[in-house]
């Protein structure tokens, strides 16, 4: 959760770079509050109640849009990539594989052209 609101915190910031540990942490919070939306959604099946949850939802979408943009071109950056590299996810099938692939990998442990590896402060403190 504190990733999530970290995340959230750099709203659009799209330079620099996000360790696994943001990334993962933001997107599974992420995806555990559109699980919760979806299933509330689920429990409204007609009437006032479901027009609020389509409108929870599109707000929701609204508001993370613009973050998860964000942070996902921050953990390519710590990859040593550019934000591009993001349209991968656009092929059909193997596409959101690579990426998958691409970000359970740790990114650069130096100072890459995005900025200085986020773990390094917190290496030098052991």
């Amino acid at each position: 959760m504190i990733s999530y609101i970290k995340a959230m915190g750099k709203y659009a910031n799209f330079s620099g770079r996000s360790s696994r540990r943001e990334f993962w942490g933001f997107a599974i919070t992420n995806a555990v509050l559109w699980a919760i939306i979806i299933y509330l959604f689920g429990q409204f099946p007609d009437g006032v109640a479901n027009n609020v949850m389509v409108a929870v939802a599109v707000m929701y979408f609204a508001l993370t849009i613009v973050p998860t943009a964000a942070v996902i071109f921050r953990r390519w950056h710590d990859l040593g990539r550019t934000g591009a590299w993001s349209l991968l996810n656009f092929v059909p099938g193997i596409g959101l594989l690579v990426t998958l692939g691409f970000f359970l990998c740790r990114g650069d442990s130096f100072t890459n052209q995005y900025g200085a590896d986020p773990y390094s402060s917190k290496r030098r403190r052991k």
